[in-house]
Parts: structure tokens; C-alpha cells; sequence
């Protein structure tokens, strides 16, 4: 995915069933909450300075508590979509549904 000015590899840190209700197109689900989140990240994001962008329902803690793993974990390149879903379908945005 392209998000101004680079490729990021996209995180939805909600529950599986949030997720399954809508998220950005070519995001990848792994649930803060998750017993294996830090290997799914790896595995998401192989290189450390993969460009990370982290993202919940909107202003939520979930993302923030997320990216500070991350960051915790190594990677050099990650962000939070402050907005996140509630920003993304206010601009009228393309969702998926799973």
C-alpha cells in the first residue's frame, strides 16, 4: 500500500471480529491481544526498517500500546494512523469486509 509518499506494510491491531467488520484494503490482522504478536510481526515485517503503519478504531490506546511494541521489538519506521478506521470511512475510503 501507498499512503503519501512511501509503501507501508499496514497493521490493524483490533480483535479478529473487528476486523472482519471492515478494514483498509491490503491490511494485515494481528490482534494486540494475540498470544504470537511479536512473531506475526516479524513475519509480516521481516526487515527492521520496514515502513510500519498501526492502526485501531480511531483514537483508541490499542494502536498506541501497539506501535510501542513494535518499536520495542526494533523497527526504525513506524507510525499510527491516528484517525484509523472511524478517519478512513469519514473520507469515504474503500473498506474490505472478510
Amino acid at each position: 500500500m501507498v499512503l503519501s509518499g512511501g509503501e507501508y506494510i499496514l497493521i490493524n491491531v483490533l480483535d479478529r471480529e473487528q476486523f472482519d467488520s471492515g478494514h483498509i484494503p491490503t491490511s494485515i490482522n494481528i490482534p494486540l491481544d494475540s498470544g504470537d504478536f511479536d512473531g506475526r510481526i516479524r513475519k509480516a515485517a521481516p526487515k527492521k526498517n520496514s515502513k510500519i503503519l498501526v492502526y485501531c478504531t480511531n483514537y483508541c490506546e490499542t494502536s498506541v500500546r501497539g506501535a510501542k511494541r513494535i518499536v520495542a521489538m526494533g523497527y526504525t519506521d513506524v507510525s499510527r494512523y491516528e484517525g484509523g478506521m472511524k478517519d478512513w470511512e469519514e473520507a469515504n475510503l474503500p473498506i474490505e469486509k472478510s
